[in-house]
Order: structure tokens, then C-alpha cells, then sequence
């Protein structure tokens, strides 16, 4: 709510799409007697909550703005999409005012005489034409303009229009997770459009490169191809730079989109073969001709960079077909240390085991001692099968044998020449951190553990089991963070494996190593992640205690692995019970209560930004049990847990009394009694706060805290993908609650302080990152 970006897709997907057609109903009639605003309809449509713009759409005085159709023409819902065409095409027919460009997406009546108007035509135009094929009227205007243009400017023009089209569709088809139309991309294609085109922002800089320089260069252009070899592709980058590891869409091309579509961005491990041939045409599509021997040995060192890079991104992110793809068409080409550092990053099983056979047939029709192969890449890859077996293998079981072998003489060799030793071996420090990786990812237990014996046997027990335990507790943390990032259960079976290497739930800092390579405000629709939440490094029960999706049974391994190693867990564990009341996780929540000693005020500071009927009582309950516990309820008083938290509770007796010695009350008190479920104590309360308080002040605040409470709801809603409380805003609504008020962030604070600024100063995020221009302020 803090950030005053602009709203754009590329921040997150606010979905309502399962909203109810009631409560949008319900909404928008309320707005009747007021000029409906003129970001509504573009707001509906950035976030695909197509009831909602149908509402809008069928009422009076809706203005329609171009960057409303721009909005509608990337629509991953084909069928929405064109109903809310033919309603805007309804309201835009007798209008003269909109763009060439519109007219053309529209397909909205051709004035009889087009002039031929220069100014007014762009790439984007030219593109257009593909959806008035069927107009003559719109085929005599393209024919004069073609003439006009001249055949070479005009196809330069629709292939601009097609590069930007195209990068468009695919990143916005990943951000919603949807399947590929194919039949648009192959049209894209047909029309000329750049696959390895891609859009430069000033904002985004290059981490080898001057900021200031670079922001001179001026980098807003549109269709920058690969054939430019522009300064940044020149450059020597290491594994860990942007150019191998992009973390936002704005420097990245249709390619590079389609390599990063992994199973996590809803790309089924198995395709289609015209699936499959439409991403092998986009990944390789042939780059611009090239003059003279200097030339065709700088595009040559710049394709062989670029198909580095997308193979990258698609192992990195899982991405199979797009892997296949490219491995097939390697050649002899060395594969970077990007690829093998990407492969280790891959948990998912069975992501894993097909990427893995990928490499393994790749590297089959190569001879090892030619092909530059990291040692620990075949600790991972290489299996181990005893002598007797041997004759029973097949081919490639054999060179799976052959793999394993080579590493262990590699491991071995490093091992005997280490000049660092220790009193009981080997320094564990000089081995490799990928020779641990590799232990813990390999996928056959005979095989890690015949690695791990050498370790142990070379530089001790002790040491090995540290290695192993850092490594597997980042692989673990990384995990978490995916499973919080994409909304779904953790891999039980993947942290299960982990926590056998001795992954802890406690170890914070682990996490920037050379992860995932995506930024979650960047690559996904989390409504609750931005960048700052990312970019700090957290431990595995933080990732539990922000993922609502995680079960009794996970959490309650992981508080019992967290209470045997954190020495501070008490004062850990209070921190991590308020992170998970905040992002209202009351299986998280419920199960760390349990296990503290006390129940302290900061904890129900939580409480009051929830809205969730079901989820906040949950919690309540498991606070109010543990008082019980505790034997301290019959001994609270308003300063234990504040005024409002006595009313929320149905504490009627505690807050009668508070109110008749003289206490005041407050917006956040009115929203408490309301929640309050006890009949008689929300009724004793209200006779006891009428004594004190004139009928108009007690109606100013019953408003105030109505409409605060809508906007919360509301806002719920959104970032967690729910339908709205339709009976809860029609109470609020007749309660006096104004939809219109802007809150500002002031709005939010904390009234009651309490050492817990719960409205500014949070330790994570508490809601959406920037998907409008300053949220904070909207109704």
C-alpha cells in the first residue's frame, strides 16, 4: 500500500474472477446517484474481474479510455474477452473521438473517405489490422497505405507492431498462468515478429554497467533485437548477473519468456508436438543476416551467448520442453556454469528427474574428457551400482555408472592434493559448496551416501554433517519460499528429505546464495509479495508462518525441529506467532500458540485487520484457550489486551466497567463490538457506552468504523483471492459506510500504539505491492 508505482500487470494479478455477480451488483448500484470514476473500468480489467465490467459497462456515463481497450486486448480469457468487446464496441460506435487503433482492434465503422493520415499511424496500428481482415473498407485503407509506405517500411512496421504484441501476450499469459493460444502466436509470427525483440527500460540497470550512463543511453525502445549486440550482450557476466539471472520483465525478450514457462507458471511437463514446434520456432528463431567474416564471428559469439542464457532460464525455472528444445539443438556448443548452478536449484521431483535425463542423453553423445563438466555436476547426475549388477545394465545405465565413477575419481583427486588439513582430515571449508548440493539433490540414496562416506572419511563427521545441513537448509528455504510465491502446499516429500540432512527451520541468510533467479513482484501474482519481502533473507518458519496453504501436520514438525535448535525461541517464536496472525494463517498460528508460555497484548494487535470471520475466531480461540490455560482471564483488564479487544471478546464485564470509570472509545472499539459474537455482551456493552456518550458521537464513530471495515474487507478479498462478504457489506453498508472515502495511510496506524506500529512499520509486508498508483488512497 506504500509504493507509488504505477499499476501494471507486471506487479501482481488481483484476481476477483470467482466474485460473486451479486456483490459487484451490489457495489455498483450503491454508486448510482454518483459519477462512477474513470480508473474503475480500467482497474476491472487489469485484473480480469470481467462480472465487474460488465456491471460497469452497462451503466451511464462510463467513459472508455484507450488504455482500457490496450487492457482488454491481453485478456487471457478468450471468451470474457470478447464479450466485454462487444459491449464496448456498443458504446464506442457512434463516437468519433477514439484512436486509429482502436478502431482497428474494435473493428468499429470505417469513415467512407480514410485519409491517409501519417501521424496518427504506428507499429501498432499496422498490427492492428489483423482483426478487420474481413472489412473491405478496412482493406481498400490498408492497400493505400501499403502503397503509400512502401512495402519494405510498411512490413518493418507490422513486424514492430507483431514483437510487441507478441512479448506482451506471453508475459502476460505466465502471469496468469494460462495455456498458450497458439494459433495468435503462430499468427504473430507469420507477421514478422522478433522472438529475441526485447523491451529496454531506463529503470533497469545492468549490474556490470553505470547507472547514470546507462539512464543517458536511454533505453525505451521498443523491438531491440539480439542481432543489435548490444553493450550489455558484450560483456563478460557472471553466473549470478542480470543478464543469466533477469529478475524483471522489463529487459527480457518473447524468448526469454517462453524459457522461464516452467511447470510453476502452469507449463504441463509433456506437450503437445504443435506446442512443442511453436516454442522450438520462438526459442530458435534465426537472427538478422549478417555482412562480411567480422560480422558473422560477433553474431556467431552472440547467438552462442544467447542460447546460453535462454538455457539457462529454462532450467533455472524448470521449463522442460523449452530445455529439450534447446539441448537438441546444442551441437558441441560447452554448456556455462549458469546451467549446471540453475540445474541445482530444481527440487521438484519430478521436474528434476526429467531435466536430469535431458543432460544425461546430452552428454552420452559426448566424450567426457572433451566436454567441460563440472565434478559435482556428475556427483548428481552419476549413479552407483555394485559390481555385480554391472552386467545387467543397460546402455544408459551403464554411462549412468560411467558418470559416477569419473566423479568419484574427480572427488577423490581433490581430496589427496588438498594442502588444507585439519586435525582430523581435510578442511571442509576448501570443498566445494556444490559437492554438498549435489549430495543432497541427488536423486538415489545409494549414491549420496557413497559421496557423503568419502566426505566423512576425508574430512570428518562433524564437518560433513555441517556442510550437508547448510546446503540442505537453503535448498529447504528455497523450497518454502516457491511453495509461499506460487500459493501451494511445500513438497512434503522434498522437505522430508532435506530435514534428513539436517536442514534447520531456525537459520536465517541462507537464502541469496544463487537462488531463484525471479523477483516475486516481478514474475508472479502474489497479491502479498513485493520486492522487500524477497529481497530479505528469512528463515524456513517464516516461509511456514506467510503460507496459508501449509498443514497441522507440517507445522507441527517444524516447531518441534525449531524448539530443539533455537536457543532464543521464546522470543522467537512471539515474532513468528504475530507473522502469522498478520498474514492471518490460523493453522500456523493456532500451532504456535500451543507451544508458548503466555499470550501477549502485541499478538491481538493482529486481530483487528482481519476480516475473515472464520479465520480471526479461529485465532481468537486459540488466544483465549491458552488465558484459560494460563488461568488469567477472570484477572484482565483493558491495559492487558486494550478496550477494543474486551469488546471483540464479549468481555462485557470488563468493558462495562472500564466505560463507567471513565475510559473513551474509538473506531477500533466500534469494529470490535460489531465482530463481538455473544448477543448479550455486544447488547450490555452498547447500553453501557450509551450512558457515556451522546447518540450522535456513538453514529459518527459507527460510521467511521463501517466504512473502515469495508474498506478492509475488500481489500481482503483481493489478496486472498475470495469473494467478499456479501452479507457483511450489506450490514456495513446500512451501517453508514461511505465506498467513496479515500484512506490514506495515516488512516491505518495503530491508534492504540502499544510498542506495535501494525499500520507502517511491519517487519514483512502486510498486503499488495504497487498494482495501482498509490494505493493507499483509493476507496
Amino acid at each position: 500500500w506504500q509504493s507509488s508505482a504505477a499499476w501494471s500487470p507486471s506487479t501482481l494479478e488481483m484476481e476477483l474472477q470467482r466474485q460473486q455477480e451479486a456483490s459487484v451488483q451490489t457495489m455498483i448500484s450503491h454508486m448510482d446517484a454518483r459519477v462512477i470514476p474513470d480508473s474503475l473500468l480500467g482497474n476491472a480489467l487489469l485484473v480480469e474481474n470481467i462480472s465487474a465490467a460488465k456491471a460497469i459497462l452497462e451503466k451511464k456515463n462510463v467513459t472508455i479510455k484507450e488504455q482500457d481497450v490496450r487492457r482488454l486486448a491481453i485478456l487471457t480469457d478468450e471468451q470474457g474477452r470478447g464479450e466485454l468487446a462487444d459491449l464496448i464496441k456498443t458504446k464506442l460506435e457512434n463516437d468519433t473521438t477514439p484512436s486509429k487503433w482502436v478502431r482497428l482492434y474494435l473493428g468499429l465503422p470505417s469513415p467512407e473517405e480514410e485519409q491517409l493520415d501519417l501521424a496518427s499511424i504506428s507499429a501498432e496500428v499496422v498490427s492492428a489490422f489483423r482483426n478487420v481482415k474481413a472489412s473491405p473498407a478496412y482493406k481498400i485503407y490498408e492497400q493505400k497505405l501499403q502503397n503509400h509506405l512502401s512495402d519494405e517500411w510498411y512490413q518493418a512496421l507490422k513486424a514492430e507492431g507483431a514483437t510487441k504484441e507478441l512479448r506482451e501476450y506471453l508475459e502476460n499469459a505466465l502471469k496468469k498462468r494460462a495455456p498458450l493460444n497458439l494459433r495468435l502466436i503462430q499468427e504473430l509470427l507469420e507477421d514478422g515478429a522478433d522472438c529475441q525483440g526485447r523491451r529496454r527500460d531506463s529503470r533497469m540497470e545492468d549490474d556490470d554497467s553505470d547507472s547514470e550512463a546507462h539512464t543517458r543511453r536511454g533505453r525505451d525502445r521498443e523491438g531491440e533485437s539480439d542481432s543489435d549486440i548490444s553493450e550489455m550482450d558484450r560483456q563478460d557476466h557472471s553466473s549470478t548477473s542480470e543478464y543469466w539471472c533477469p529478475r524483471t520483465w522489463h529487459n527480457i525478450s518473447s524468448s526469454d519468456l517462453i524459457a522461464t514457462r516452467g511447470v510453476e507458471f502452469g507449463a504441463p511437463l509433456v506437450v503437445s508436438d504443435e506446442e512443442r514446434r511453436v516454442v522450438s520456432r520462438i526459442l530458435l528463431g534465426d537472427f538478422a543476416p549478417v555482412q562480411g567474416d567480422e560480422h558473422k564471428k560477433i553474431a556467431q559469439e552472440f547467438s552462442d551467448r544467447r542460447r546460453a542464457r535462454l538455457l539457462t532460464l529454462a532450467v533455472r525455472h524448470g521449463s522442460v520442453t523449452a530445455t529439450s528444445v534447446l539441448l537438441d539443438d546444442w551441437g558441441q556448443r560447452t554448456i556455462p556454469s549458469s546451467v549446471w548452478h540453475g540445474l541445482q536449484d530444481v527440487l521438484d521431483g519430478d521436474v528434476l528427474d526429467a531435466l536430469e535425463a535431458m543432460f544425461v542423453k546430452h552428454l552420452s553423445k559426448q566424450s567426457l574428457d572433451s566436454t567441460e563438466v563440472p565434478f559435482w555436476v556428475l556427483m548428481q547426475l552419476g549413479r552407483y551400482r555394485p559390481e555385480e549388477e554391472e552386467t545387467s545394465l543397460s546402455d544408459s545405465e551403464k554411462f549412468l555408472v560411467t558418470l559416477h565413477e569419473e566423479a568419484k575419481h574427480r572427488l577423490e583427486a581433490l581430496l589427496s592434493c588438498s594442502d588444507d588439513f585439519v586435525d582430523d582430515g581435510v578442511d571442509s571449508d576448501k570443498i566445494p559448496y556444490e559437492a554438498f548440493a549435489a549430495i543432497v539433490n541427488c536423486r538415489d540414496t545409494a549414491t549420496a551416501a557413497r559421496f557423503r562416506e568419502m566426505l566423512v572419511t576425508a574430512c570428518g563427521e562433524e564437518p560433513t554433517k555441517k556442510g550437508l545441513s547448510k546446503e540442505a537448509t537453503r535448498a529447504l528455504q528455497q523450497e518454502l519460499q516457491t511453495a509461499w510465491l506460487f500459493q501451494r502446499m511445500p513438497n512434503k516429500e522434498v522437505a522430508k528429505g532435506l530435514i534428513g540432512f539436517g536442514a534447520e527451520f531456525q537459520v536465517r541468510h541462507l537464502l541469496g546464495r544463487e537462488s531463484w533467479s525471479l523477483e516475486v513482484e516481478t514474475i508472479t501474482d502474489i497479491p502479498w509479495g513485493n520486492e522487500e519481502s524477497v529481497n530479505r533473507d528469512h528463515s524456513a518458519m517464516t516461509w511456514l508462518c506467510w503460507n496459508r496453504n501449509v498443514d497441522e501436520q507440517v507445522m507441527q514438525v517444524a516447531v518441534s525441529k525449531f524448539d530443539s535448535a533455537c536457543v532464543w525461541r521464546d522470543h522467537e517464536k512471539a515474532k513468528l506467532v504475530m507473522e502469522a496472525v498478520k498474514w492471518r494463517n490460523p493453522i500456523a498460528a493456532n500451532t504456535l500458540v500451543k507451544s508458548i508460555k503466555s499470550v501477549e497484548k502485541e499478538f491481538l494487535f493482529g486481530l483487528r485487520f482481519i476480516c475473515n470471520d472464520k479465520v480471526r475466531r479461529t485465532i481468537e480461540e486459540a488466544f483465549l484457550s491458552k488465558l484459560q490455560e494460563a488461568g488469567s482471564t477472570r484477572h484482565l483488564s483493558p491495559e492487558d489486551i486494550g478496550l477494543w479487544a474486551t469488546a471483540q471478546c464479549g468481555f462485557s464485564t470488563i468493558a462495562c466497567r472500564t466505560l463507567a470509570e471513565g475510559a473513551s472509545i474509538d473506531v477500533w472499539f466500534m469494529v470490535g463490538l460489531r465482530r463481538c459474537p455473544d448477543v448479550k455482551a455486544r447488547m450490555a456493552i452498547e447500553a453501557a457506552m450509551r450512558k457515556r456518550f451522546p447518540s450522535g458521537y456513538i453514529d459518527k464513530l459507527r460510521k467511521e468504523a463501517a466504512t473502515k471495515e469495508l474498506r478492509y474487507e475488500l481489500r481482503e478479498a483481493v489478496q486472498d483471492r475470495r469473494d467478499p462478504n456479501l452479507d457483511l457489506i450489506r450490514q456495513l453498508l446500512c451501517s453508514g459506510a461511505n465506498p467513496d472515502i479515500r484512506m490514506t495511510i495515516d488512516d491505518d496506524d495503530d491508534p492504540d500504539g502499544g510498542g506495535m506500529d501494525w499500520g507502517r512499520n511491519l517487519s514483512m509486508p502486510r498486503s499488495p505491492p504497487d498494482s495501482m498508483s498509490d494505493w493507499s488512497s483509493n476507496s
